[in-house]
Formats: C-alpha cells, sequence, structure tokens
C-alpha cells in the first residue's frame, strides 16, 4: 500500500507542476473568436484594387471589435505555433464556425466535403488515410510537408489521382506564397507530375493523369509535398500556413481492371535488417553463436601488395636534397 500512495502522490506533483500559459497570451476559447473573424477579414480584403492596405485596415477592425491590441495577437500566435496541438484544437473549431457561417450566406460547401465522404473503394474514392492538418513554418526544419502512398492492389493502370486541401495563412507581413505538387511514378521510371502555387486560402486541386505512353504502366508510388519558402533575411512577424481537409482522391478510367502491383523495394538500408532475428527461427532451426558471427556482414578488404622493402645498405651516402657543391682545384 506504501507504494501504491507514492505512485498517486507522485501524479499529482506532476498534474499540479503543467506548465500554464505565459501571461498575456489568449486563451484557446477566445483565439477561435479571433481567428474566425481574422480569416473572414483576409477573404474580403482578396481581391481588392489595394489588397495590402484592405488587409491592414480589416485586420485593426477585428481587433477593435474584440478589445485585444496587435501585440496580443502577436504574441498570442507565437505561442500557438510554437505548440502545434493546440493549434490544431483551435483550427478544428475555426473551420467549423467559418463552414457554418458561409452556410448560413448561402455559400455551397458541399462540394469541398464530398472527398471526404467517399469511401477507399469503388471507382473513385478518397484513399488518404493520414492525418488531415499540417502545420508549416518558413524554417529549415517545418517548411515541407510531403507524403509517399505506395501502390497496392487498388491502383489499376491509367489511374489518375487529384489531392485537394484548404489552405490557411496566418500572417503578420509578408508574402501568402507556397508550392504544391502531385507527382505520378510508374514502373520504368517515369513520372507523371503537376505544380501549382498556393497563393490564397481557397481550396486546392491538385490533379495528375497518365499520358498516353504512361497509360499501360504499372504505378509504383504516388507522391506530394507543400513548400513554404524559407523567412527572408530582414523578415519579421510571423507566418505560417496551415493545410486542413486533406484529401486524395483515386479515379479508375471506364473498364480498367485491377493489376499486380509492384514488389516494393526497400529505400532505406536502415529499415533493412541485415541479422536473422533468433526469435522468429523455430527452436530446431535456431542459430548457433557462431552460425550468428558468421552472418554477420563483414567488409571487403582488398590485399594491397607492398613495395619490396629497400635494403638499408643501398642507402645514398647524401642527403638528395642538399644541392651538390663544385670542389675547389
Amino acid at each position: 500500500m506504501r507504494f501504491h500512495w507514492s505512485v498517486l502522490i507522485l501524479m499529482f506533483v506532476l498534474v499540479g507542476c503543467k506548465p500554464s500559459k505565459p501571461s498575456g497570451v489568449l486563451s484557446e476559447s477566445r483565439m477561435v473568436k479571433i481567428l474566425v473573424d481574422y480569416h473572414l477579414a483576409q477573404g474580403m480584403a482578396e481581391g481588392n484594387d489595394n489588397e495590402t492596405e484592405s488587409r491592414y485596415l480589416y485586420v485593426q477592425a477585428v481587433f477593435r471589435k474584440h478589445r485585444i491590441t496587435e501585440e496580443q495577437f502577436d504574441k498570442s500566435m507565437v505561442y500557438y505555433c510554437e505548440h502545434a496541438e493546440d493549434l490544431s484544437k483551435i483550427y478544428i473549431q475555426v473551420n467549423k464556425r467559418i463552414e457554418a457561417s458561409a452556410a448560413m450566406m448561402g455559400m455551397d460547401t458541399k462540394t469541398q466535403l464530398k472527398y471526404h465522404e467517399m469511401s477507399n473503394e469503388g471507382d473513385t474514392a478518397n484513399i488518404w488515410t493520414r492525418r488531415k492538418f499540417a502545420l508549416l513554418k518558413p524554417n529549415y526544419v517545418e517548411n515541407i510537408y510531403s507524403f509517399s502512398l505506395d501502390a497496392d492492389s487498388s491502383f489499376y493502370k491509367g489511374d489518375s489521382f487529384m489531392w485537394t486541401f484548404t489552405p490557411e495563412y496566418v500572417i503578420q507581413n509578408g508574402r501568402k506564397e507556397a508550392f504544391a505538387q502531385l507527382i505520378i511514378c510508374y514502373e520504368n521510371d517515369s513520372v507523371a507530375s503537376n505544380t501549382q502555387m498556393v497563393s490564397g486560402n481557397q481550396e486546392m486541386t491538385i490533379k495528375a493523369s497518365p499520358s498516353r505512353k504512361q497509360d499501360s504502366l504499372r504505378i509504383k508510388s504516388v507522391q506530394g509535398h507543400v513548400y513554404l519558402p524559407i523567412q527572408m533575411e530582414g523578415e519579421t512577424g510571423f507566418r505560417m500556413l496551415m493545410l486542413t481537409d486533406i484529401a486524395l482522391i483515386r479515379y479508375h478510367k471506364p473498364g480498367a481492371k485491377p493489376s499486380e502491383p509492384l514488389p516494393v523495394e526497400p529505400t532505406d538500408s536502415i529499415e533493412t535488417d541485415t541479422v536473422p532475428d533468433e526469435r522468429q527461427a523455430a527452436p530446431s532451426e535456431r542459430l548457433s553463436p557462431a552460425q550468428l558471427r558468421d552472418a554477420q556482414p563483414r567488409d571487403q578488404r582488398i590485399n594491397v601488395v607492398k613495395e619490396k622493402p629497400v635494403d638499408p645498405r643501398l642507402r645514398p651516402s647524401r642527403n638528395i636534397n642538399q644541392p651538390i657543391r663544385r670542389q675547389n682545384r
């Protein structure tokens, strides 16, 4: 019982020591309300003659509405950018409220949502099984989001693909500029690709289809990435890009038949186990220590034949680097 009480005391101490938000950082519930108006203001500014000035005026109106300063908003965004899980929860609520506002104004939101309601079977299917949310920051570590999906039995020859997501820029100052690419890799190492610029907050759809020569080839993999440029020297303020509602749609052409997928070749030597696993062998087939030692990978050694050593008795009587001096006669 003494042990159990010590565990409980330790748990209470850990819960009590959970770090709290710094002073001046807005709460998550308040950030949801502010960011909804913030993105609506960004959308209203797009397409105006002077978009930069309009964005500034609309955003300042949002700050006045919620009775906060720009410094409070900036400090809160810097904090939540460093805590991606909290930011993800905030934006899930932000997206729900924006979709509800769009529906009240009569805007059609079914086009985007129909992709996520698809199953992963059928001639047209959503085969995305990963997270539907990603966060990019303009540094050398977090400025690229990428995926690679190996082909399986559900991939047919002649398939086309469409990668769709909704970009959400959150920018204090700077440019709305990112690049997205979708690539189909085939058995002969050829590719079909499509590249687009991500310059706004509208839904992105990137399609890639095979050429006539690639129409009869088996697919090796489907890859995609989004690249956010690095923050330039002298550029200040936060800038990030969020990808939400990610989906990958696969289209079978009419009359297509399934083909055997290509064998997946290991590309990373770290993932390839070169040592026999003794745990997987049957008791009668268990390897001895000598067999395990012999099975270890060994480096190839080159037999180098050295030159015959020079007989020390044949050394020159003088240093060859010394100049020859003439004797006076």
